[in-house]
């Protein structure tokens, strides 16, 4: 009688312990989606209203054009149109509820506020990609359950919540940030394929992809999910793959993905022959930048090292622990370890052989499918210090937890910090307005303060190239530089677009000198001849009348932290600013 009471109770323990361990579970998942909602709404301004992610500046202009233009044209095909259409949407809101409270008193003032004031319009798409962000650590801990077990779903969770690259994707307005989180979904319906194979897995995997891919072009990569899941379930259903039958739902799934592409892309098929002209001509395109890419593949930055080095100096813990996780999912998860496994992998390695341009960004989808090995690794070792669950070793586990979260999350909290901080191209637009006279002949390079050109300058630039002005100079143009408001004789030296290996700027230099000149320097464009040319003009000719730098440590010469840092780690706490270093120089005649 004594042994039936005694189980009993053992049964009422496991029964109440079940519970109790999943609402602690959700619990953590709760704060640590807070955690990373705080993590990616602070200082989510940064910059503003100036603009210092070009990427930003085409995505919200091409929303703000169709808008302009009454048309769900866009006007670049830089981008798929998803997310330009989405932030429309937010500016149509905001129109109606404008005009309701008094903000704007008409369509026309609404207008105005794009060139005068900003702001809002890029702080709307920011919150938007902010909680679209947020949004995908509980879907990793969902993804991570399903997988590995709660307190592995917890664990990536707390990874990604922390993860300084995904932290700096969702302060922006683009794609990154979204395509994580459709990357995640993709994986969920392909392990539901993988499981079942029913036909409405198959459909919804090629709706997602075809998501993705009006995302960003790349989502397209997201298929190989779906096409591992599908050979799993014809295995697990014991069919034949040499069967054409048997590869029909999967077939549906590879149609279905473009359609919707180009149902929510429909200029690029309206307007092909320039949506091809645009990505293929020129070194600048994305297909020039591709052989660009494949000419200099086996130099010092070749794609493999480069991807691999920037997602360790990114994302260590992820990066390790994913590793090592690999290995055990390998082991006992074997029939879910090829589709989780081999996504990140086939990403690095189409990324290493064919990205256009080395971008550590890139690697963002690998990194957060990676989280879930790790968060299995992560959990084996909780598993292993809490032992026979003594409450010393719960103190242990509570303590290494506790330490680890906050070593992780420090890179992050760094960033955040300093996107709070002046930019050094602020600090100097603000020195130069207030030194500079008016009018006076500047010529400014690549990453510039945003100061503006004259009435002069933009009617000599509508002459000589009348595409070359930016919607905000047209309707400067128009309407008049804003009471207030400071302009110059601007001439703007693109040493971007040049060829790294030939000095274009020399003979430019002698016959149009400038009084003043505003360098920018971030490190990848040390090697331009044009850029080096320049300096050694300046090093011959000018002197150096004021510099903002972003760091005070001698020597150092920072990358952007705003899109690509070279080892975060160690680069955040060498750093007080963004923005590059600024030197402005006076020529005399």
């Amino acid at each position: 009688m004594q042994t039936v009471l005694q189980s009993g109770v053992h049964m009422r323990r496991v029964r109440h312990s079940v519970p109790s361990t999943q609402r602690l579970a959700l619990g953590v998942v709760v704060l640590i989606t807070l955690a990373g909602l705080a993590l990616r709404l602070f200082a989510i301004g940064h910059g503003l209203p100036y603009l210092y992610v070009p990427d930003e500046s085409t995505m919200v202009g091409g929303a703000l054009r169709m808008g302009a233009t009454r048309s769900l044209q866009p006007s670049t095909f830089i981008y798929p149109a998803l997310l330009m259409y989405l932030f429309a949407v937010e500016y149509a809101g905001l129109l109606v509820v404008g005009l309701l409270t008094g903000l704007f008193t008409s369509i026309a003032h609404f207008q105005e506020f794009a060139f005068t004031d900003p702001t809002l319009f890029y702080l709307l798409p920011r919150l938007a990609i902010a909680l679209v962000g947020t949004a995908t650590i509980p879907l990793i801990y969902v993804v991570g359950r399903r997988l590995y077990g709660r307190w592995a779903g917890v664990i990536a969770a707390g990874l990604l919540a922390a993860s300084v690259m995904h932290v700096q994707m969702s302060h922006q307005a683009r794609h990154w940030a979204p395509v994580t989180f459709w990357t995640l979904l993709v994986l969920w319906v392909s392990l539901d394929l993988a499981e079942r194979g029913r036909r409405r897995d198959y459909w919804l995997s090629g709706l997602l992809v075809g998501l993705t891919a009006a995302t960003s072009f790349n989502g397209f990569l997201l298929m190989a999910m779906p096409l591992v899941a599908h050979y799993t379930a014809l295995r697990k259903r014991g069919l034949s793959a040499l069967e054409p039958r048997n590869h029909l739902p999967m077939l549906a799934a590879l149609v279905l993905a473009p359609a919707v592409f180009f149902a929510l892309n429909p200029y690029i098929l309206l307007q092909f022959s320039r949506f091809v002209s645009f990505h293929s001509q020129g070194d600048s395109s994305i297909g020039g930048q591709i052989v660009g890419h494949y000419q200099s593949f086996f130099e010092e930055k070749q794609g493999f090292a480069f991807f691999a080095q920037s997602t360790l100096a990114y994302e260590p813990a992820v990066t390790l622990l994913g590793i090592a996780g690999a290995f055990l999912a390998i082991r006992r998860f074997p029939t879910t370890a090829p589709l989780v496994l081999l996504y990140p992998l086939f990403h690095y390695l189409m990324f290493a052989t064919t990205a256009p341009s080395l971008e550590q960004r890139y690697m963002l989808p690998a990194v957060a499918v990676l989280a879930l090995p790790a968060g299995l690794a992560g959990a084996e070792m909780g598993k292993r210090i809490l032992g026979n669950g003594s409450g010393l070793r719960l103190s242990l586990l509570v303590t290494v937890g506790v330490l680890f979260a906050l070593l992780v999350s420090l890179p992050s909290l760094r960033y955040d910090w300093l996107l709070a901080q002046p930019d050094t191209r602020t600090l100097a637009k603000e020195w130069i307005e207030s030194q500079l006279p008016a009018g006076a002949d500047v010529a400014v390079e690549s990453y510039p303060p945003p100061i503006n050109a004259d009435m002069d300058t933009l009617k000599a630039h509508l002459r000589e190239a009348p595409n070359s002005l930016g919607a905000r100079d047209q309707w400067l143009l128009e309407k008049g530089l804003p009471p207030g408001e400071m302009a110059y004789r601007l001439a703007r030296l693109n040493l971007v677009d040049t060829s790294p290996k030939v000095d274009r700027l020399s003979p430019y230099l002698a016959a149009n000198p400038h009084r003043y000149y505003v360098v920018s320097d971030f490190r990848w464009k040390s090697e331009h001849q044009s850029h080096l040319a320049l300096k050694a003009y300046l090093a011959r000719q000018g002197r150096l009348i004021a510099d903002f730098r972003p760091s005070t440590e001698e020597g150092y010469v920072p990358s952007d932290m705003l899109n690509n840092m070279e080892d975060p780690l160690v680069e955040l706490w060498k750093v007080e600013r963004p923005g590059p270093v600024i030197e402005i120089y006076e020529v005399a005649r």
